[in-house]
């Protein structure tokens, strides 16, 4: 690996224990919005009796919405990273975090260790609401560690163009926050009534606009699970990003390759990749966390698609990002790194060194010798 590479890693989680409230209203609501998660999940469990596999399990009926539709299967946090419930007499589980999570936290001081064991000079905090309401907490951990995270934002995104989520936007500017995540599936607490590409939703990217910040778009098939439902809100967001030249826009996980896949290749249209590279939308790669379920370190089959991306969208269009300490259930935090930096023979030097950073310094205006 070229020791000069800065490394800026785009997806890092930290949150307290996920069997508390974690800033819901309680911590039946934050299990609730746990559930709903995995309910759209595709990963097989393992059954606790044997350890077999099991098909992605049924933990939500989607006639009833949200939060009606939840199923009665025990759904609980368990402990050494994994998740667990109960359906026709059978116990189940699923590897959701790294075993070494024992109480399922990954405080501030936990995840500077990690980043620090890595190599890893800075990290975007990602908000995403499963992990709680987490607007403070990050925040602290900003304060807290100067110049080794960059701290997103998080509204309710079922009512993000009301009052109150705008004067969230302001709160949060004044914490020293720097971005918005909006993942899809919280549109969930207005069952899908609200429409983010439409006009309702205009005040929240004015204030957006207004306050310089990206936004890092968590596209999900929303309202139920499904191939046709995720490209139906990828165009939406497409349609988006071209109205809104002004706003940037990041793409946490980058996209859903396995919808893409054919013939054991993955292949993106041109009605996608022509405005994202127009309007200089930055795609996230983070594949051990999308095909570390199949595929084992380094990754090798990953080179396809590693070299797709770079052809059709370019250095400058790409970010790295871990998804740790996530990731860690199917490989190491530095592995991340060096799946690209060591086993991608594509990418030249120069390519590593936007994509493992330089694109981030941009995106946020950081300096290379101080940092943040």
């Amino acid at each position: 690996m070229n020791d000069a590479l800065r490394l800026l890693d785009n997806h890092v989680h930290l949150f307290p224990p996920m069997r508390t409230a974690a800033g819901y209203q309680s911590a039946e609501e934050h299990l609730a919005v746990l559930q709903y998660a995995f309910a759209f999940s595709s990963h097989p469990a393992r059954r606790v009796d044997d350890g077999t596999y099991a098909p992605p399990a049924t933990l939500w009926d989607w006639s009833r919405g949200w939060p009606n539709g939840r199923i009665g299967a025990g759904f609980r946090i368990g402990a050494f990273g994994r998740v667990e419930w109960e359906l026709d007499g059978v116990r189940y589980y699923r590897q959701y975090q790294s075993p070494l999570l024992h109480d399922m936290a990954a405080p501030a001081n936990l995840v500077v260790a990690m980043m620090d064991a890595a190599g890893i000079d800075v990290a975007v905090l990602q908000n995403d609401r499963n992990y709680g309401r987490l607007n403070d907490e990050i925040a602290d951990a900003v304060r807290r560690f100067p110049g080794r995270f960059i701290g997103l934002a998080q509204v309710d995104e079922g009512h993000g163009w009301r009052a109150d989520q705008l004067d969230e936007i302001e709160r949060c500017t004044a914490l020293g926050l720097r971005g918005l995540y909006f993942k899809l599936q919280g549109l969930s607490t207005s069952n899908y009534q609200g429409n983010p590409f439409g006009p309702r939703y205009e005040p929240l990217w004015d204030a957006i606009a207004r306050q310089g910040w990206p936004v890092y778009w968590d596209i999900t098939p929303v309202p139920t699970p499904g191939a046709d439902n995720y490209l139906r809100q990828l165009r939406g967001w497409v349609e988006w990003v071209e109205r809104h030249p002004h706003i940037r826009s990041v793409l946490p996980n980058g996209l859903n390759t396995q919808v893409f896949a054919a013939d054991g290749r993955v292949q993106l249209p041109d009605w996608l990749v022509a405005p994202l590279v127009e309007h200089n939308v930055l795609v996230e790669l983070s594949l051990p966390i999308r095909w570390g379920g199949r595929w084992d370190y380094p990754f090798l089959e990953s080179r396809q698609i590693l070299d797709m991306h770079l052809e059709r969208f370019g250095p400058t269009r790409l970010v790295w990002g871990s998804d740790a300490p996530n990731v860690e259930r199917f490989c190491t935090y530095r592995q991340t790194v060096t799946h690209l930096t060591e086993q991608w023979p594509g990418a030249s030097n120069a390519d590593l060194r936007l994509i493992m950073g330089g694109n981030l310094e941009h995106l946020f205006g950081l300096h290379a010798k101080t940092g943040i």
